[in-house]
């Protein structure tokens, strides 16, 4: 871990009346209520609707949202998992047809080494590729039909700047964000980016990097468990979303864009996932993307790249350690619905 760390150049948020409630008021009330009536039943006679019966009454939001949920039905974990799943063989299924090199990772890759499939306490499913890869596939997965493709480019919902390979007839429902989501049940589809060779160069790369990262995060609604309770850095923080949400999210996603593309892959020995939450953790080298092999996972093989271990050791340490019960948690959403 010290090692993987060196590399990317860092050391291991009551008794008075009142009007009308008397005998008097009561009679006042009666006859205002008596000529309001005359003044409406004149209406009505002059507009022609008198005897008519009155039209059926506006559905309230909470209704309409009631109407909604009549066609959702709850998913099961193991529907989750396995709705998941076959998104990540569709897609393997077409990277080996056109020929595009990708690799599980995260904990996806975990499970693949550890468990021969996925993680028991999780569904979570990631792949990545580099850069020019991404951009092939991108381009394929624009004209396909069958799942939804988001990217930075077209959904402006969240603060990611990978894809996500989305299943149309699911919604994921977070309860504290609500379906403010607006997605179902997902891959990650992870980008690999060049880094410079200098270690003064990368490290302050990766941190600016890490910066618009969080810049870019604070436009979007987040969590009470991610607001900080002291007030300073709450202040602080409310700060940076103001300017943030002021550029608008179009502005970040072009400038992190252009910001990761500055280094091709192929122009130093190290590359990363600039957006990846273990940051200089995850520095690999260039080399071990140079071949790819076959690993079980579930009822098939997905292609890994061949600097697989150094990613696990770096990212996980030991790897094969299973974590102690309470950290067994899985990584996605309280609920997931089908939808028709």
């Amino acid at each position: 871990r010290r090692r993987c760390l060196e590399i990317g150049g860092v050391t291991p948020p009551a008794d008075i009346k009142q009007p009308g409630t008397g005998a008097a008021g009561t009679d006042d009330g009666r006859k205002k209520r008596s000529g309001a009536a005359a003044m409406e039943a004149g209406a009505e006679k002059r507009s022609g609707t008198a005897g008519t019966k009155p039209g059926p009454k506006r559905e309230e939001p909470m209704a309409e949202e009631k109407g909604r949920k009549k066609n959702m039905r709850l998913m099961t974990p193991e529907e989750q998992k396995q709705t998941a799943y076959e998104i990540l063989c569709w897609l393997k299924d077409l990277c080996d047809k056109e020929g595009i090199h990708y690799s599980l990772t995260g904990g996806t890759l975990l499970g693949a080494v550890r468990h021969k499939g996925f993680i028991p306490w999780d569904d979570d499913v990631d792949v990545f590729l580099l850069r020019p890869e991404f951009d092939r596939l991108d381009q394929i997965l624009r004209r396909q039909k069958k799942y939804k493709w988001i990217t930075s480019r077209n959904y402006l919902g969240r603060y990611w700047n990978y894809g996500r390979l989305i299943h149309p007839g699911t919604k994921i429902y977070d309860e504290e964000l609500g379906d403010s989501m607006g997605i179902g049940i997902f891959i990650d589809i992870c980008v690999v980016d060049g880094l410079p060779d200098n270690p003064l160069e990368r490290r302050c790369h990766i941190s600016y990097m890490r910066s618009l990262y969080r810049i870019k995060r604070s436009t979007t609604p987040q969590k009470k468990e991610y607001i900080p309770k002291n007030p300073v850095k709450r202040i602080s923080k409310q700060a940076v979303r103001n300017y943030a949400t002021g550029k608008g999210v179009r502005y970040w996603n072009r400038k992190i864009d252009r910001a990761v593309r500055r280094y091709p892959v192929d122009s130093g020995k190290y590359v990363a996932n600039l957006m990846s939450q273990y940051g200089a953790r995850e520095i690999l080298h260039r080399e071990g993307f140079d071949r790819y092999i076959e690993m079980p996972f579930e009822d098939r093989t997905f292609s890994v790249f061949a600097g697989w271990e150094e990613y696990l050791r770096c990212v996980y340490g030991d790897y094969m350690q299973l974590p102690p019960e309470d950290k067994r948690v899985g990584h996605h959403f309280d609920k997931a619905y089908w939808i028709s």
